[in-house]
């Protein structure tokens, strides 16, 4: 197997998470006779490089004194009839282009992978809405 084929086997197959380093130890430990300065002008070559993961973040602060709205469900997930009990949930998601903002909500009757009855996305706090 030619060389750039394999540095580009073992950078897909670590989720293009691996850099010059780790590429080389992985090449040596397959017999293979390479400088760590060699994979990083053959992976400049191919137009790679290592993507670093980013670190989780906690978002939520439940420490607060603020009213918390009070639990009707009880974590009885389950009704009788449509539009009794309805749930609702607002995430956001880090683009290119900025913080999305995902608002869903449904009715706890209809199956989650059947329908989702309203849901917003934005990349700001506005009024307008979008029926998924």
């Amino acid at each position: 197997m030619k060389l750039k084929q394999k540095i580009t086997e073992i950078y897909t197959g670590s989720h293009k998470t691996y850099g010059s380093p780790r590429i080389q130890q992985k090449l040596l430990r397959e017999d293979y006779a390479i400088g760590k300065k060699r994979v990083e002008r053959l992976m400049q070559e191919l137009g790679i490089q290592a993507m670093a993961k980013r670190k989780y973040k906690v978002t939520t602060d439940s420490r607060h004194s603020r009213p918390v709205a009070e639990n009707h469900l009880n974590r009885q997930f389950t009704s009788k009839r449509p539009n009794q009990y309805w749930v609702a949930d607002i995430t956001y998601i880090y683009t290119k282009e900025g913080w999305l903002y995902l608002a869903t909500i449904l009715d706890i009757k209809r199956k989650v992978n059947q329908r989702i009855s309203y849901c917003h996305t934005s990349y700001g706090f506005k009024t307008e809405k979008t029926f998924c």
